[in-house]
């Protein structure tokens, strides 16, 4: 009897050790990140310093920040030579000559837009991706010198030869 009796008490003592611990820290209360305001993306990008140029160059951005398909690499080409591959959440920056350059954002098929570069601008283009008979396409888009601060804010920039 006091073998069971001990028993009882000893599970009961493991039950409350157990059972009576709080799910919680009992840290003091840490305020938990709460979900970005309306515009946050805004107020993040004008932090966001884009390269500039060399005298006399011109760069080209190509970004990629949409998720969707975001493992489907898109090849980046400008003027028929490989310049990066871009995954969703990246982006590249290109340094050019003035004049006329076509760049091609390449999957299953080929998107393309030509550049009419001049000395000391930049230009700004977006991959998107377009799931399609179960294959992703491409379709390359020019866009503002905000949305591409907005998207280099959440991207990974891709290193190519400038």
């Amino acid at each position: 009897m006091r073998v069971y009796r001990s028993l009882i008490l000893a599970l009961a003592a493991v039950a409350l050790l157990a059972g009576g611990c709080p799910a919680t820290s009992t840290k003091p209360d840490v305020e938990q990140p709460k979900e970005p305001p309306e515009g946050a993306n805004q107020i993040v990008a004008k932090g966001v310093k884009l390269d500039e140029p060399d005298p006399g160059k011109a760069l080209i951005y190509v970004v990629r920040p949409d998720m969707k398909s975001g493992e489907v690499p898109f090849k980046v080409l400008i003027d028929g030579e490989e310049v990066g591959t871009l995954v969703g959440g990246k982006y590249l920056v290109k340094q050019v000559d003035p004049g006329s350059h076509t760049v091609v954002s390449e999957s299953v098929n080929k998107s393309s837009i030509t550049v009419k570069a001049e000395a000391d601008k930049t230009y700004y283009l977006k991959q998107e991706a377009k799931e399609e008979d179960t294959k992703t396409k491409t379709k390359l888009v020019r866009i503002s010198e905000e949305e591409t601060k907005q998207a280099v804010a959440k991207c990974k920039r891709v290193k190519v030869d400038i």
